[in-house]
């Protein structure tokens, strides 16, 4: 995927993007003009580490193409993948909230272009804008609700509890519900899924196959914009191979 920010050159077309965006509902023309003018638009490689783990916040990040994988290294040396952000997404306030390093890992998982707004501008827009301030709210208060389900797996494999949980994430940000079914569009290569899951591709392959074999999910489409992964009863899917743990 090769990205360029020249799309995002004016002033104009930032403003268009960003109006768009839940983040920024409500929010008066002013304070997203004067976000579009002090953010900077910077670009990412597939795998290229935006931020890790207790490193200072400096920014704020929204996502204007691309996908982004936030993680967490356990104490046992293991990741979770917690969270695949796509376009409109944003990241990286807790730690500017909370004058504290990083708590995870945000790697492009795709090639991406992104907004980064500093601290000092990204506070300033708090104080001013109440509207996004509030929205900021929700969006944290839902992100930290997923970051809080640690999934693991009840039947498979502990080497496949990352494979589980990508299906878990692609479904609740990307699948439609017919009926008992999850259709899930592929919108990631199975690379690409296998890098979000922590693993590779060939174990990756190997557990959808495990999965299709056991009648959980099937597989249909031949072409990249027709291939979808299909969970055949979401909810017993979830119930047999991901127990939620709230804390």
């Amino acid at each position: 995927m090769n990205l360029s920010g020249s799309k995002y050159s004016s002033i104009e077309a930032k403003d268009d993007f960003l109006r768009a965006l839940d983040l920024f509902k409500n929010v008066d023309e002013a304070a997203i003009s004067n976000f579009a003018q002090k953010s900077k638009i910077i670009s990412k490689q597939k795998n290229e580490m935006i931020f890790g783990e207790t490193e200072k916040g400096r920014d704020f990040f929204i996502i204007a193409a691309g996908n982004v994988k936030i993680s967490k290294s356990c104490s046992n040396g293991k990741e979770i993948n917690v969270s695949l952000l796509s376009a409109g997404d944003s990241f990286g306030e807790m730690s500017l909230l909370e004058g504290e390093g990083r708590n995870a890992d945000a790697v492009a998982l795709t090639n991406c272009l992104l907004f980064a707004i500093h601290v000092s501008e990204f506070n300033q827009l708090l104080m001013s804008a109440p509207a996004f301030s509030y929205n900021l709210l929700l969006k944290t208060l839902h992100w930290l609700k997923e970051a809080n389900k640690l999934v693991k797996s009840v039947t498979l494999e502990t080497s496949n509890q990352g494979v589980l949980n990508t299906l878990r994430i692609l479904a609740e940000k990307y699948g439609s519900k017919e009926g008992e079914k999850m259709i899930i569009p592929q919108l990631l290569s199975h690379d690409e899924m296998a890098a979000l899951s922590g693993t590779s591709r060939k174990n990756f392959t190997i557990t959808l196959g495990k999965l299709e074999k056991d009648g959980v999910l099937r597989r249909s489409g031949e072409t990249r914009n027709e291939k979808k992964i299909i969970i055949n009863n979401y909810q017993q899917f979830k119930i047999k191979y991901c127990q939620e743990i709230r804390v």
